[in-house]
């Protein structure tokens, strides 16, 4: 435990976190009604994953300088507050200074609007009263909890006590612990597949979903690269947006994992399928929370995968730049588990699993994505479950919270807890919409 520091600064409500669900917490805040209040945000290093710098508000997910990666969502639905979600379609179309915008912006761009509205609800906080302190720190251990304070120690051992604390964690990244090769690429976020610029030979991805769609469209864009691979569990690539399909159908879903699936199935035979997966999605939670445990643990056993590739969709000019390379040879996907070693030599190897030849390529992108493991968590959340001031879901992984996202009991100083680490409780957790709407929510509770 570490020592708790008496003197240290106190606030009426503590942010971890440096992305997007930090950044439309401040944009709240900046535009409440709420009188003065004390505000930090411990929000982690400027330094980007390749160890150049990088603004607030962009997190892993926007830290990125290529743009050839776009969004998997259209501009219209990405802002940054539940009661304006056309804010970045505004703000792109001043920086763009057309009328006429492209319905999937770039990530850098994305990346740029984010870092833009942190500085401005920063400003408007401090105008209208209210100190906002940004800590350039990681939060490493919530020291403890209250009745009336929540003690939060940062990576340089300096504690901070608030009335309240919301956490808004970042992804939960699977990497592979113990191997370190200058080849091997495991992301923390896009902005790592910048190591693949000047790459040559054959690319290995591990991981079929957005990451590793967009570690392969870096590694094809290099001209001395001959070959990616791209291989996963399931071997299912994210489908394709369609743009025609902005309009939601009225559908209401209902009953179990199986009848939810013949539902979708018949309304997709008079309506886009991505459109009554868009209703499906907003619909989602409520399902997920009425199922029992084995329900949802069937449901992920045999349809995460089609969730997946259904729910995460690509850009259509990605898309079809992805189907092209398969169809010239030059991006082949394989089925199938494996595992990542280092030989005597030196060398990556991927080795499938069931005895199939080994895959021997010259670099290698570990983007297998989200996981569903406790293990996996960022260190405060990691000693937070393990300290017992958080609770496991139902499931087994995800922090457990009530509808308001709050991971404390009544009785103690509140801790809210949204984005990624809420899967378990939610199924839906990682999107702009689900996560402003869960940093409302808790706000809401912190303030009301």
């Amino acid at each position: 435990m570490s020592h708790l520091d008496q003197s240290s600064p106190e606030y009426d409500l503590l942010i971890i976190g440096g992305g997007y669900a930090a950044c439309s917490a401040l944009a709240w805040l900046a535009r409440s009604s709420l009188g003065r209040t004390r505000v930090a945000v411990l929000a982690g290093s400027k330094k980007n994953s390749n160890g150049g710098g990088r603004a607030f508000g962009c997190g892993l997910a926007y830290d990125n300088q290529d743009p050839a990666h776009l969004l998997n969502a259209a501009h219209w639905n990405m802002g940054l507050l539940d009661d304006d979600p056309d804010g970045f379609t505004r703000w792109l179309a001043l920086e763009c200074r057309s009328a006429a915008l492209p319905d999937y912006a770039s990530r850098v761009a994305y990346g740029l609007y984010l870092a833009a509205q942190w500085n401005i609800s920063v400003s408007e906080l401090m105008a209208k009263g209210s100190p906002v302190n940004v800590i350039e720190r990681d939060a490493v251990e919530i020291a403890a909890i209250t009745d009336q304070w929540v003690t939060v120690v940062d990576d340089s051992g300096a504690t901070c006590r608030s009335a309240a604390l919301l956490v808004c964690a970042g992804p939960i990244i699977s990497v592979q612990a113990g191997l370190a090769h200058p080849k091997l690429v495991a992301p923390m976020g896009p902005g790592s597949f910048q190591r693949l610029v000047g790459a040559a030979g054959h690319v290995a991805v591990i991981g079929t979903g957005l990451s590793g769609i967009d570690a392969s469209i870096t590694a094809l864009a290099q001209p001395d690269v001959t070959k990616v691979t791209m291989v996963s569990r399931d071997g299912r690539l994210p489908l394709s947006h369609n743009v025609s399909a902005r309009q939601i159908p009225e559908i209401k879903f209902e009953g179990e994992p199986l009848d939810v699936l013949r539902a979708v199935r018949a309304a997709s035979a008079s309506a886009p399928w991505q459109a009554v997966m868009n209703a499906l999605r907003k619909q989602s939670n409520a399902l997920w929370q009425a199922w029992t445990p084995f329900q949802r643990r069937s449901a992920l056993r045999h349809l995460s995968g089609i969730w997946a590739a259904h729910r995460n969709r690509l850009p259509v000019d990605v898309f079809n730049q992805i189907a092209a390379a398969r169809a010239s040879n030059r991006l082949d996907v394989i089925k199938s588990s494996v595992t990542l070693y280092i030989d005597s030599e030196c060398r990556l190897i991927i080795q499938p699993e069931g005895g199939g030849a080994s895959i021997k390529p010259d670099w290698v992108v570990d983007a297998r994505g989200f996981v569903r493991t406790t293990e996996a968590t960022n260190t405060l959340i990691g000693r937070a479950l393990r300290d017992g001031h958080f609770s496991i879901s139902d499931l087994g992984f995800g922090v457990a919270a009530d509808c308001a996202h709050r991971a404390t009991s009544p009785r103690l100083a509140p801790v809210h807890i949204v984005g990624a680490a809420r899967l378990g409780d939610l199924i839906e957790t990682t999107g702009a919409p689900e996560v402003r709407a869960q940093v409302r929510q808790s706000l809401q509770a912190l303030f009301s």
